[in-house]
């Protein structure tokens, strides 16, 4: 298993979010980790994130993975 480090956006933001999501088996997990946690960050209900997906292909847009086989810290 590896440790990731993911920055994205929710849409209509302007900046990325790059959060460490700790240790995944497998990349496809740590996004859904990350994907959980931004949702959670900008508040998005279940409405919202079908309305933002309807509107633009993703509730939560993935722009950067980096995975590591040592933990990741914050790097902000």
């Amino acid at each position: 298993m590896k440790h990731y480090f993911i920055s994205g956006r929710i849409p209509g933001d302007d900046e990325d979010t790059g959060l460490p999501v700790g240790q995944h088996p497998n990349t496809e997990c740590a996004i859904a980790a990350y994907q959980r946690t931004m949702r959670c960050l900008g508040g998005l209900d279940p409405l919202d994130s079908e309305a933002l997906a309807a509107n633009f292909g993703a509730d939560v847009f993935v722009n950067l993975v980096v995975g590591a086989d040592t933990p990741i810290e914050n790097l902000s």
